[in-house]
């Protein structure tokens, strides 16, 4: 379902939109000042703990975190999902309450008292570490190694943080690929040519937009149509790393990603990840997304002399279809009467429209956004063909030049972990 709405705060997104003076290098400066603060550190699960709603592991002190972590909504869903507690449920608890679910259900720890003259008030000490566990006085636990109880040996996990936020709980068969890491794997292997047309940072995801500025269509004079690719990571485990076939509209900066066989030409999960595999996987499926979106250029064109006779209706069946909110809804009309007149009841239109509203998203939705605009114009078109055959040729291979791109494309090897 295609969330256009949310419950929870968003996180903060870095944006860049196209100029002439945006470059890679400053894509990587944004990307290098991110890290700052960032750390991991993989334990035993049972020896964390919840204290006031913040997580705390013996080596705390060690990690500038002597105070625990505040955990962020991604890592929060995550722990639950982990320890198979309903997460709506558990972030409508209070702190008290977390605190026990949490430590319940993470099993091989037993809460006991501690006596205060086992700490000094130097800031500098080392923590005290006794025989039958380590004791925070923060916390006031016994933290506890070893196996638990039914489960055979404890599950490691991968915590990610920033400073004394808990980004992500991950479990220790996770291979990063940072971004840092992503954009130095894309530095050997893009395309002198390409420029950035859009970023997105948060703490969740990143996203890369670029551009083939070389592979031009025009719908009619002052409205290029562009080839390009999307470039997409998470470092907290929202999404693989992935790379799909882009079209941009230029006039309004809409992208229009085209998944080949349902699925993103490159699809590495953060496991086993070998660099110099990695490198060579980015550098087939770049190639590959420049030439399928090269490719979709004739399709998006082409939309803009296929009427829609029934707009209205239209509309009503795909916010049924996508679950789309009302406000989304009247964004997507609102940007269909600002398109060109002889636009506005064209295929052309409507998916301008749906993905200039996704604009206003956050960039994971907007991305989905962008898939589901790109099914649906190809599915569309796909239909209008099929329709305008006689009913005895339908077998036979359709004629356009944009659908003979299309099932050469379709049949073209994918790039996958």
């Amino acid at each position: 379902m295609l969330q256009t709405q949310q419950a929870e705060r968003i996180p903060e997104t870095v944006s860049i939109s196209h100029d002439e003076n945006r470059t890679f290098d400053e894509v990587h400066a944004r990307v290098h000042s991110d890290d700052k603060g960032k750390w991991d550190v993989v334990l035993p699960r049972t020896e964390t703990v919840m204290q006031e709603g913040k997580l705390f592991f013996p080596d705390c002190r060690a990690y500038d975190c002597e105070s625990g972590l505040e955990l962020s909504s991604w890592a929060t869903g995550q722990i639950c999902s982990r320890l198979n507690i309903p997460s709506a449920y558990f972030k409508r608890c209070p702190a008290p309450l977390r605190d026990e679910q949490f430590n319940w259900w993470n099993g091989d720890r037993l809460e006991e008292s501690f006596d205060e003259s086992d700490f000094t008030d130097d800031s500098n000490a080392q923590p005290d570490f006794e025989p039958d566990g380590y004791k925070s006085q923060a916390a006031g636990y016994g933290f506890k190694s070893g196996l638990y109880t039914g489960q055979g040996k404890t599950e490691r996990w991968l915590l990610r943080a920033k400073g004394e936020t808990l980004r992500a709980v991950l479990t220790d068969r996770y291979t990063p690929i940072d971004n840092r890491m992503l954009l130095r794997c894309l530095h050997r292997s893009l395309p002198p040519y390409l420029k950035v047309q859009w970023m997105a940072l948060d703490e969740e995801s990143f996203h890369l937009r670029l551009f083939d500025p070389t592979c031009v269509i025009e719908v009619e004079n002052g409205d290029p149509l562009m080839a390009g690719l999307h470039i997409s990571n998470s470092e907290v485990g929202k999404r693989s790393v992935t790379i799909d076939a882009i079209v941009y509209r230029q006039v309004c900066s809409n992208g229009l990603i085209r998944l080949i066989k349902g699925k993103s030409l490159m699809q590495q999960r953060h496991v086993a990840v070998a660099p110099a595999h990695f490198v060579s996987l980015l550098q087939r499926a770049m190639q590959q997304a420049l030439s399928a979106s090269h490719g979709f250029l004739e399709q998006m064109a082409w939309s803009a002399q296929q009427p829609i006779s029934d707009m209205e209706s239209e509309m009503k069946k795909l916010a049924s279809d996508w679950h789309l909110s009302q406000v989304f809804v009247e964004q997507v009309e609102s940007r269909l009467r600002n398109e060109e007149r002889t636009y506005q009841d064209t295929l052309f239109g409507l998916v301008n429209a749906l993905t200039r509203a996704a604009q206003s998203l956050d960039a994971e939705q907007r991305y989905d956004m962008e898939v589901l605009a790109g099914k649906f114009l190809e599915r569309r078109l796909a239909q209008r063909e099929r329709d305008a055959l006689p009913r005895a040729n339908r077998l036979v291979a359709l004629p356009h030049p944009a659908i003979e791109s299309a099932k050469v494309l379709l049949g073209a090897e994918e790039v996958a972990s």
